[in-house]
């Protein structure tokens, strides 16, 4: 595929209108969420989104737009298709019924089966030990990057009440 790289002065453009939005009056939490008004900086990896409105080929342009909306197409039938055939029910009605409990949530990364047996995570360290000593119902939910699918982990791999692995798949709910 083609790739265009932005000239200095349409980066200086892309930049400055970037931030006259941002800075306007009135500003929105909504408008501040919005990722592309947040320019990094001026390498190529982090430029490639804007490349696109300087296309100059409509031929090139209308094919690179048919080919996000496919890909888009393909990603979201992906994911429903995983949440249909790979999601049991009864792992989130388990998460629901735990979380239900607890005063305050972490939600932390499980990079590893391991920091399921630890005591501290590794991001919050012990936090949700010593509000459990101060009468609070803590809770530290997390998601799942070990990047395994079968097996899955799952809430009863962890031998702590106080921990569980969120499923890696939202369940498709039929009615």
């Amino acid at each position: 595929m083609v790739r265009l790289v932005l000239k200095e002065n349409q980066y200086s453009e892309i930049t400055r209108l970037t931030d006259e939005i941002l800075c306007s009056s009135g500003l929105l939490p909504a408008r501040v969420a919005i990722v592309w008004l947040h320019v990094i900086r001026e390498h190529p990896v982090f430029l490639k989104d804007y490349d696109i409105l300087y296309i100059e080929n409509k031929f090139i342009f209308h094919y690179r737009k048919i080919l996000r909306s496919f890909r888009n197409k393909a990603s979201l039938f992906k994911v429903f298709v995983r949440s249909i055939f790979l999601s049991p029910v009864t792992q989130w009605s388990q998460v629901v019924q735990q979380l239900s409990t607890c005063d305050v949530l972490f939600v932390s990364h499980l990079l590893n089966a391991e920091q399921l047996s630890q005591e501290e995570d590794f991001y919050f360290a012990d936090l949700s030990v010593k509000l459990r000593e101060n009468g609070y119902k803590s809770q530290v939910a997390f998601l799942d990057h070990t990047g395994k699918l079968f097996p899955r982990l799952s809430t009863q791999d962890c031998n702590n009440p106080h921990k569980l692995v969120l499923p890696r798949i939202l369940v498709f709910m039929r009615s």
